[in-house]
């Protein structure tokens, strides 16, 4: 969405609404009155009815881990998945001091992949098995001018992604891993 609103340009007037499927968001050009919008779909009715999580659960859990990843580094991120472009899945896990994340897919032979160090440290317990999270993600992470929060709960495979843009905006990502 963050791209979205940076195609519609800074010059007019902006207005937001928000419709029981989508976000409509527009801008119309003082000098042209040239409009210009688009639709942010969140999510089909027919496909999900009800989040089937519950935010008070999460909430409450646990997390054992906790680093962060730097704008940089996302960065360079998304130049490692244009590099390994056929693959979907990142994994994560702790060498040493460092987080260590992977664009692989350890189900499938012979494929292109890239290593980088996404951490120089973090706090509490390591993550011996690599843990499998969508590539997509980081997709909307890219857009994020601020370096960003990675807990994880070790037990459920639970990862939350956080990021603070502006003083009142805070962006949480809750991301559960994949089966490898």
């Amino acid at each position: 969405m963050l791209s979205g609103l940076e195609c519609l340009g800074d010059n007019g007037d902006f207005s937001i609404e928000n419709e029981t499927n989508f976000i409509k968001c527009q801008n119309v050009d003082h000098d042209t009155q040239e409009k210009t919008f688009f639709k942010y779909h969140l999510v089909d009715d027919s496909v999900v009815k009800e989040a089937p999580v519950n935010i008070n659960k999460i909430a409450s859990l646990k997390f054992d881990t906790e680093f962060s990843i730097n704008v940089g580094k996302i960065k360079q991120l998304m130049a490692g998945y244009a590099f390994a472009s056929d693959l979907t899945k990142i994994y994560f896990c702790t060498k040493g001091n460092q987080v260590v994340a992977e664009i692989n897919d350890k189900t499938l032979q012979n494929v292109d992949h890239i290593n980088l160090v996404v951490s120089s440290n973090f706090t509490g317990e390591e993550i011996t098995d690599p843990i499998p999270l969508s590539m997509e993600v980081f997709k909307n992470l890219s857009h994020c001018r601020s370096d960003i929060k990675v807990r994880l709960n070790n037990q459920y495979k639970v990862f939350i992604f956080q990021n603070t843009e502006e003083e009142n905006v805070e962006l949480k990502y809750i991301i559960s891993a994949l089966v490898k």
